[in-house]
């Protein structure tokens, strides 16, 4: 059985040899056609990111644009992108469009993400889509960097005036306890932002103790090669305590919710990657806060596929929550077929049981 250490080398003591074992294994794949993984074949094509060449966002000021109907890109560097709605005559909704915050998945495609801004930008929203790579994930300062960059775009012109929703795909949510790190470190800089921010969305959330696994299937459909790049991961955790102690933190901090904002968890009960108990207890004691806290789930749909499969569904769930939530100035519909969601605690603890017993 081949050991961590060899397959990172005997003096493994920086974060980047984990990182060049990780792309070893991704890049070796045979799975990437597999519908069950988000691994981008072109990650592998781009130039190592060297710890000592600044992972900051560009200034954005740098940036390419591209138009389609009804809506224009702007990339603002390869973290960053932002879909503006383009108002035509009187479809205009007075006051400032919403900005949807969308925090995307490891190895998320922009095409995949596009769907779910387009989705957005259709109805009156103006999207600011951000992903991360692999090596910005297991560097949680650069991470915080990245989270505090977005805030500052977010406070940046006529932006300061929108009102905020956020829509976090699997390591979304990782990213979104980050921005509220960034927020706790800088409170005066960004005060009102609990006043702008209406409601968060949590699709298919990762947590701290599902990073392993996580980033493991996200790379390669092979069971083997998922508990070999779980262990490395495992043994990186273990190994850089002060790296954990930032992940433990980034989990508290959405836990904690003190911005008290309205939740929608939307999630697959056979997704192995995430844990249906610890999602309804973490909705179970919010409410008990006097938090709205929704959930809504499928039996059965692959990580983060939930909107793919279940379209219509998805959509009723997000559009009734974001209705509930008081959000002005989107010209979302309201929605004709009403689907079951949980938004109180009756029943709730049998079904919580049944899962973790299942």
């Amino acid at each position: 059985m081949v050991s961590i250490r060899s397959i990172i080398g005997h003096h493994a003591q920086t974060k980047d040899l984990l990182i060049k074992g990780l792309r070893h294994f991704s890049s070796t794949t045979t799975c990437l056609t597999n519908k069950h993984t988000h691994l981008d074949p072109n990650l592998h094509q781009q130039p190592h990111q060297g710890h000592r060449r600044s992972q900051r966002p560009t200034h954005p000021g740098q940036h390419s644009t591209s138009g389609s109907a009804g809506r224009i890109h702007v990339s603002v560097n390869k973290n960053v992108t932002l879909a503006h709605h383009v108002h035509h005559g009187d479809d205009q909704v007075g006051g400032p469009r919403p900005l949807l915050l969308l925090l995307g998945w490891l190895f998320a495609k922009p095409s995949h993400l596009k769907k779910f801004s387009d989705f957005y930008t259709e109805h009156g929203f103006d999207v600011m889509t951000v992903r991360v790579t692999l090596s910005q994930l297991l560097r949680p300062k650069t991470v915080q960097s990245l989270m505090q960059h977005v805030l500052d775009l977010c406070y940046e012109g006529q932006r300061r005036e929108q009102p905020l929703l956020c829509h976090a795909l699997s390591v979304g949510g990782y990213m979104y306890g980050e921005l509220l790190t960034s927020l706790n470190r800088f409170s005066e800089r960004y005060q009102d932002f609990d006043k702008r921010l209406f409601g968060k969305i949590f699709d298919s959330p990762v947590d701290f103790y599902g990073i392993p696994n996580g980033v493991a299937r996200a790379m390669t459909g092979d069971p083997k090669r998922v508990q070999r790049i779980e262990k490395m991961l495992e043994w990186y955790m273990e190994k850089f305590r002060p790296v954990t102690k930032q992940y433990i933190n980034s989990s508290e901090n959405v836990h904690r919710n003190e911005l008290k904002t309205p939740a929608l968890f939307l999630y697959s009960q056979n997704d192995p990657v995430v844990n249906p108990v610890h999602i309804e207890a973490l909705a179970h004691t919010w409410r008990g806060r006097g938090i709205r806290a929704a959930t809504a789930c499928w039996e059965r749909a692959p990580h983060v596929t939930s909107f793919k499969m279940y379209p219509e569904e998805y959509k009723s769930h997000v559009i009734n929550f974001i209705w509930g939530t008081g959000l002005p100035g989107h010209r979302l519909p309201k929605s004709e077929t009403a689907y079951a969601s949980v938004e109180s605690d009756n029943n709730k603890e049998q079904l919580v049981m049944q899962m973790a017993y299942a």
